[in-house]
């Protein structure tokens, strides 16, 4: 396979673990390449996250090479033919080259293969369908992925209906990526067959989704995602709520206090996908701190904590509350009050034991203490009780 272009190597890419893991692979020949998002962000200007390898030797064969070098090897997805090697703590995933075939809408069954053409081929984007040798030989088998990056354009591989249908979770990565390396003009075609298979989502777990949504609203350009979703009339969004999110977010990087959890309260997509009990919790503090804020900081930052009113404030300023910088500095550089009495002192300075009487004098105390705007001390306090 001819190099369709040729850089000077990274730094990355001269990373002393990286060309010692691409010499164990390679040691009897071409057989591992870099490949997708490494290659793509490296070329449109975004930071190297992770650096996934892709390999026409099968996944036991990797695990015999990495073994042989003592080189830690975890069998991740080996059904999938992906084996994470582990360096100086960071890890790089290498997958056997393959074809998907049986699709269901969300997976495919896995043949290997050695053809990088057949490889590239079943990849979701044209812009993560490119390979890299470390010396900086870049591989574009389809021909389409460095001029689609050179063109900031997102589209699916061949037709878009066909790669949708052998996962329905590519409709939300189509919208993930288009918000973070598209130009404004989103692929018509890809666009139009997100639109018109997106029932099949309902194939999905709930999961999945959730996973996939917050990678979404991780993105400074989140918004622009979901405006296009709402365009495509996926989820039932209301622009609205998709314009207080632009507030949000805009509100959020100034500060630089982003929260993927706020941003999903605030565009109101139903919470029944989230199953993790403390983003559950985080939501119903969120909603409380916003029906009961009075300005008084202080308080808020007791009740709820920083975080809490720090993002229920920007919340607030999205929904166009009016919320003075003065109160976000406050919120961000305030200390948090600590209540200066303990049940135990309670017990000590009243001689009484355990039991409600306690928790009536600590609650008592806790009153007194805020009346005072959080200023009264542990024996002024005890000593009205």
């Amino acid at each position: 396979m001819k190099a369709a272009l040729t850089i000077t190597p990274p730094p990355w890419m001269r990373d002393p673990d990286l060309v010692t893991l691409m010499g164990v692979l390679n040691s009897d020949g071409l057989n591992a390449r870099l490949v997708g998002g490494c290659i793509r962000n490296h070329l449109m200007g975004h930071d190297i996250k992770d650096i996934d390898i892709a390999c026409v030797l099968t996944p036991n064969i990797v695990i015999e090479r990495l073994n042989e070098k003592y080189i830690k090897a975890i069998p991740t997805g080996i059904e999938y033919g992906t084996v994470t090697a582990v360096i100086n703590k960071t890890h790089y995933e290498i997958t056997t080259l393959r074809g998907d075939h049986n699709t269901d809408g969300r997976h495919a069954d896995v043949i290997f293969s050695d053809n990088w053409n057949e490889d590239a081929a079943r990849r979701d984007f044209t812009i993560n369908a490119l390979y890299a040798d470390i010396d900086g030989s870049i591989y574009d088998p389809l021909e389409t992925g460095i001029d689609d990056i050179q063109n900031k354009r997102v589209r699916f591989i061949g037709n878009p209906e066909k790669r949708i249908k052998e996962d329905y979770l590519r409709i939300l990565r189509f919208f993930r990526f288009y918000a973070r390396y598209n130009n404004d003009d989103i692929h018509d075609e890809s666009f139009a067959a997100c639109k018109s298979l997106k029932n099949g989502m309902g194939a999905l777990s709930d999961e999945r989704i959730e996973d996939e949504i917050f990678k979404i609203l991780s993105d400074k350009n989140a918004d622009k995602a979901f405006f296009a979703m709402h365009d495509a009339g996926i989820f039932n969004l209301e622009e609205s709520y998709i314009q207080q999110l632009s507030n949000l977010i805009e509100a959020q990087e100034q500060l630089n206090a982003q929260d993927s959890n706020t941003r999903y309260s605030q565009v109101k997509i139903d919470k029944k996908l989230i199953k993790n009990k403390r983003i559950l919790k985080f939501f119903d503090l969120l909603d409380q701190f916003k029906t009961s804020w009075d300005a008084n900081i202080k308080l808020s930052l007791y009740r709820f904590d920083r975080d809490v009113a720090l993002q229920g404030l920007l919340s607030l300023k999205s929904e166009g509350r009016d919320i003075s910088d003065m109160t976000l500095s406050d919120a961000m550089n305030v200390p948090v009050p600590i209540l200066p009495v303990t049940a135990t002192d309670i017990m000590d300075h009243l001689k009484i034991g355990e039991g409600r009487e306690v928790g009536t004098h600590l609650k008592r105390a806790e009153n007194m203490w805020i009346e005072s705007d959080f200023k009264s001390k542990r024996l002024d306090i005890l000593d009205q009780l």
